[in-house]
Formats: structure tokens, C-alpha cells, sequence
């Protein structure tokens, strides 16, 4: 498959999480760099895929993460053209690391989460799906509760991975879950992004944040270390209308359908980050954030696309 076809395909993708999305988008970057001629407007081009892959994924930090990645290496050497094919290989071997990781996180998750507890769950997230089969499968005896995750009935597809496991679920629809947090000893939700005041996740994650702080429930995000993002790239973070029709259909002159998939919930609700490195307060996440290194190239996109908003 060409890398346009893989660009095709994440653009089209609108129901997997967050790790699957990423996927792709390094495999389509390894398949670019390694197809792509080197030579005169070689940089140019890359940025303008890269414009591309950030527009078709507004809200996924681990892959702006994946792109500052290469745009650090990139810049890091005097030749980038001899860098490439290294960075297509390099880029391969970090899917690999990153199924590590996740193993970590969901060993992570697992030890968070009490004999007999009942965990609540919100839509869809490969990460939560995997901490979650991790811990039915240590017999600590866990129960379920789980949303459907409208429009794209996301958390539909998780339940029925959950049931397939043999791992005691039960699907409610998106309204009731603040309802039934009284019911759970804990939240546990994924994330498209972490960034210093907040956290980007399906819609209904923020009323959910407040009926278990209300009822004083631990709150937790579980996030690998890629899905923070630094203050300089936040900028490229978006959060895009999808169709009204997925919503309704009917057409009506006075009638707007506002349809989106994530929203911004606030750290101060959450209890904390579960990464592949432990649990994360949010005293460490805001050091953490300080830290990481920015590539220039992606730090100049951002303040473009920060400049082109209006005020």
C-alpha cells in the first residue's frame, strides 16, 4: 500500500483510539521517507504532509509527538537526505517499543484497580481495553460499566472485546453513566492528549469528571508518555466539527447540529495520569511538560496555526 493510501485510510479513520491511529500514521511516514526521491524541495514536501497528517488529526497528540520526532532528527543533521532511510527504520522499531510500553500501562493500570472493584469506562480506548483485559485475566475479578459512546458507538466495540474476553461488562447509554458512577470504585478513561491545564477525550468525559468528583470517585486517565504534549505544540491541537448527519438528518433553516467527538476536560478534575512510567500527579505531568524537546520546524507550525485563529 502507498503512503497516499495510508494517508487515505487516517484520514478516513474516525472511530479508532488514539495507539491504532498512530500506528498508521508512522507506518505512512516510514512508507514516505523510504518511497519519496531525496533532493530539491524535499523539506518542503514533508512539511506539506506533515500540514496534512496534523489537519486529518487535530486532537491526536501521539502523533504530533511521532511528527516532532522526525522533524527533531531531521534538524539534528546537516544532510537530512542521508537521515531518511534511518528514520523509516527508526520509525518501525518505535511501534514495536511503543507495544511495550503499552504493556507496561496496562500492568500499570491493573495494579490500580482493586479485587471485585467495578470500573467505569467511557467510549473507546485501546490503551483502557488493554489494562482492563489485563486485570480480568490476573482473576482480580473486576465488573464493567461502559458506555455506548455516540455518535460513532465507539464504546460499542469495546464492550463486545470485553464480552469476548469473558470479562463481565455492561453497556449503558452515554447519559446514564454519571448516573452510575455511584455504582464504581474508580473511573478510568483513555485520552487523545494531555496538555498542561487539561486532557482531550470523547464527549461526555467532562460531565463524567464532575459526577466523580461529586461523589468523590478517583478519576483516572490512562495515557503513554507520548500523549503529552508541550505548551509550544499545543496550539496544533484542535477540535473539529464532524458531519451533523451522524446526529440527525433532517435538514432545517434555524437548526445547527453541533457534532463532535472530543472535549476538554480540566487536570483539576482528574485524580491522575496512569503512564507506562507509574502514576503521574499533576505537579509531575507540569514538570514533564517543561522537558521535552520541540523541534523548530513543528514549534513554527504551531504559531501559524495559533496566528490563524481568530481572536
Amino acid at each position: 500500500m502507498t503512503w497516499e493510501l495510508l494517508l487515505d485510510q487516517l484520514v478516513r479513520d474516525r472511530t479508532s483510539g488514539a495507539q491504532e491511529q498512530t500506528r498508521l500514521a508512522s507506518s505512512l511516514l516510514s512508507r514516505y521517507l523510504r518511497e519519496e526521491k531525496a533532493g530539491e524541495g524535499c523539506a518542503e514536501r514533508l512539511l506539506s504532509l506533515t500540514r496534512r497528517i496534523v489537519d486529518a488529526k487535530p486532537a491526536m497528540a501521539p502523533i504530533i509527538t511521532l511528527l516532532n520526532h522526525l522533524w527533531l532528527e531531521l534538524e539534528r543533521v546537516s544532510e537530512a537526505d542521508a537521515v531518511r532511510k534511518a528514520l523509516a527504520a527508526e520509525l518501525e522499531q518505535m511501534s514495536l517499543e511503543t507495544e511495550l510500553r503499552l504493556d507496561r500501562l496496562a500492568e500499570a493500570c491493573s495494579d490500580r484497580l482493586p479485587e471485585g472493584s467495578s470500573v467505569l469506562v467511557h467510549s473507546y480506548s485501546s490503551t483502557v481495553l488493554r489494562a482492563l483485559l489485563s486485570a480480568h485475566e490476573a482473576g482480580k475479578g473486576i465488573r464493567i460499566l461502559c458506555s455506548e459512546g455516540r455518535p460513532a458507538l465507539e464504546g460499542v466495540r469495546l464492550a463486545e472485546a470485553l464480552a469476548a474476553a469473558s470479562a463481565p461488562v455492561h453497556l449503558c447509554v452515554d447519559a446514564a453513566l454519571p448516573g452510575l458512577v455511584r455504582e464504581a470504585d474508580l473511573v478510568l478513561v483513555g485520552a487523545d492528549a494531555v496538555v498542561e491545564d487539561g486532557a482531550i477525550n470523547k464527549i461526555g468525559t467532562y460531565p463524567l469528571s464532575l459526577a466523580a468528583k461529586a461523589m468523590e470517585r478517583p478519576f483516572y486517565i490512562a495515557a503513554l508518555l507520548d500523549k503529552l504534549l508541550p505548551p509550544s505544540l499545543v496550539p496544533l491541537l484542535r477540535i473539529a466539527d464532524r458531519p451533523p448527519e451522524e446526529v440527525w438528518e433532517a435538514r432545517h433553516p434555524t437548526l445547527q447540529v453541533r457534532n463532535r467527538y472530543s472535549e476538554f476536560t480540566p487536570l483539576e478534575m482528574v485524580t491522575g495520569v496512569i503512564t507506562e512510567a507509574g502514576l503521574w500527579s499533576r505537579r509531575r505531568l507540569r514538570s514533564g511538560f517543561r522537558k521535552a524537546p520541540v523541534s523548530a520546524t513543528l514549534a513554527r507550525l504551531a504559531e501559524e496555526v495559533a496566528s490563524a485563529v481568530p481572536a
